[in-house]
């Protein structure tokens, strides 16, 4: 059985992921808008690039904006993966996404490099305590490289929306999830 300070826990997340869903829904077309200007932090920061989409057969260019909103969120998103034991994905490429403005490609992409980033830290805590068990841990580290190689070949394949739809899929089956575990208190 879960304790109710959990179980609420898991509902708030939920409650969060849902919330972000129907934000992510209702503004899905954003990634049609071009950034003509950027704001003069996010170009110092030189949140710019351009990749080569195979999907389009096209060369994709994007900026990044309101850095100075995406910086303090992506702290908070971190302390919330700290404090869960999550990677908390999904928090990040809404920021990439919906306050940055980036491009659902690059959302992910940049999530998934600072998903690594962020279990390397909670990995380091986690092992100076001797919480890490290195043979439960090697199947699954396993497991997730293949899957994460898979899963690249099929991502620079697929068109901008359909990423988006996959990723409004998931959120939605996350969130729900969460909340159905806090309000039965399943683990």
């Amino acid at each position: 059985m879960v304790a109710s300070a959990e179980r609420l826990l898991f509902i708030l997340f939920g409650v969060v992921l849902l919330g972000s869903w129907v934000a992510l829904l209702v503004h899905r077309d954003l990634s049609k808008r071009k950034v003509i200007r950027q704001d003069y932090f996010s170009q110092w920061l030189e949140l710019s690039g351009s990749y080569v989409d195979q999907a389009h057969q096209e060369t994709i260019e994007y900026k990044g904006v309101r850095a100075y909103f995406g910086g303090p969120l992506m702290f908070g998103v971190g302390m919330i993966a700290g404090m869960l034991g999550i990677g908390a994905g999904a928090l990040k490429v809404l920021v990439l996404d919906l306050m940055m403005g980036y491009p659902p490609k690059v959302s992910t992409t940049t999530s998934n490099m600072i998903i690594g980033v962020t279990a390397l830290a909670g990995a380091s805590v986690f092992m100076a305590y001797g919480l890490i068990k290195p043979g439960i841990v090697a199947p699954v580290a396993v497991g997730v490289v293949i899957g994460a190689l898979a899963g690249t070949k099929i991502l620079v394949r697929m068109k901008n929306q359909a990423v988006r739809y996959l990723f409004l899929v998931i959120l939605l089956i996350l969130g729900l999830e969460m909340v159905v575990r806090g309000i039965w208190g399943v683990v």
